[in-house]
């Protein structure tokens, strides 16, 4: 088995993470926005001025977890298939992003994980029109060459639609690779590839973060305790601020991803705060649901889980990577409100950025 509990403590959970519901709230686009910039097709590019990359996941047959420069898009260990897109602005810079799948394989079973992901550029400022696919990060297992159905490498000019590589160009996109992990438990696959293109934002806060060990890299689940203990304490004094009913200690426990999230996603500054704001006192008033403890700490039913490039560091529960930090009903139903919390680690001290 991988580190991650491979089912939820609470089975099929309707579950809204509301942190991540907040990046796509209230993008411009419907207001007079659209006015004053022109149309791609018009500005001969099909990157626009203000872009929203999300990730188009269309993968079966495997147990994975999905990164953009080590944050984590997306966690299933079901190995149900997932057909969806998932905005990615909050992960990508400009200049060079890397795309990582990471497979779990199960030795006992042949390998049969089908992988495509793509890379889909639209304009927040024509929010209605269809995007455009960039770049394909393709995998297959047991074909002769498993990353055939990739998109080529090279330099490609968006004015002629990504289709074919050109001279120049305004995205490069560098070769899909697979990679066997030197794990010392189940084995695990990497495919990846990278891209880099002029975006308009800045380097996140969370690229300077120290590294830690991701999860494959220790040699048992006991030596990977240590590394849970590290990042425990960090969500048990976020939670407290819950428990305290200190709404505004919480809120500022997460200036810096509210900061960067307003940027990512081109809000008016504050506005994530302030949404952000809104949702735990409408949750803490609501009397159909309960704070969940974070007290004794549920190691059982908690994961630990560093992305690829080691600077972006959370802990989740069950197979689809929920937060830990959340509300309950104490109804009887299954529903249930998600705040999902990643850190960026700066000396002995966890930040909340995402």
């Amino acid at each position: 088995m991988n580190d991650t509990d491979r089912s939820s403590r609470r089975g099929a959970i309707l579950e809204r993470l509301v942190c991540a519901a907040l990046l796509l709230l209230s993008v411009p686009g419907a207001a007079g926005a659209k006015a004053a910039n022109p149309k791609p097709a018009e500005r001969g590019t099909m990157i626009p001025a203000r872009p929203l990359l999300n990730l188009r996941v269309d993968i079966e047959s495997c147990q994975y977890d999905l990164f953009v420069n080590g944050g984590l898009v997306m966690r299933n260990m079901e190995g149900t298939p997932i057909h969806e897109e998932q905005p990615i602005n909050q992960f990508v810079r400009s200049g060079s992003n890397e795309l990582e799948v990471l497979i779990y394989l199960d030795p006992s079973e042949p390998d049969a994980s089908d992988v495509k992901v793509s890379l889909v550029i639209k304009d927040a400022d024509h929010d209605q029109a269809p995007g455009v696919t960039a770049l394909v990060l393709a995998h297959r297992a047991g074909a002769a060459d498993p990353t055939a159905g990739s998109t080529p490498a090279g330099v490609f000019d968006s004015r002629r639609g990504f289709d074919k590589p050109a001279n120049n160009g305004d995205l490069k996109v560098g070769p899909a690779k697979l990679r066997h992990l030197p794990v010392h438990r189940d084995p695990l696959d990497m495919v990846s590839r990278t891209f880099d293109m002029h975006l308009p934002f800045p380097e996140w806060a969370f690229f300077k973060g120290d590294k830690m060990k991701q999860g494959w890299e220790y040699e048992s689940k006991d030596a990977l305790k240590a590394g849970y203990a590290q990042v425990l304490p960090a969500y048990v004094h976020l939670a407290s601020f819950l428990e305290k009913r200190d709404v505004n200690g919480f809120v500022d426990a997460c200036e810096e991803r509210s900061r960067e999230i307003d940027l990512a996603f081109y809000k008016t500054a504050g506005e994530t705060r302030r949404r952000l704001t809104e949702e735990l006192k409408t949750a803490l008033a609501d009397p159909t649901l309960k704070l969940e403890p974070t007290t004794p700490p549920p190691g059982k039913y908690w994961s630990y889980a560093v992305g690829s490039k080691g600077n972006l560091i959370a802990l989740l529960q069950g197979s689809r990577g929920s937060a830990v930090i959340g509300f309950a009903s104490n109804d009887g139903n299954l529903y249930r409100l998600g705040f999902p919390v990643a850190l960026r680690k700066q000396g002995d001290r966890f930040i909340v950025t995402r």
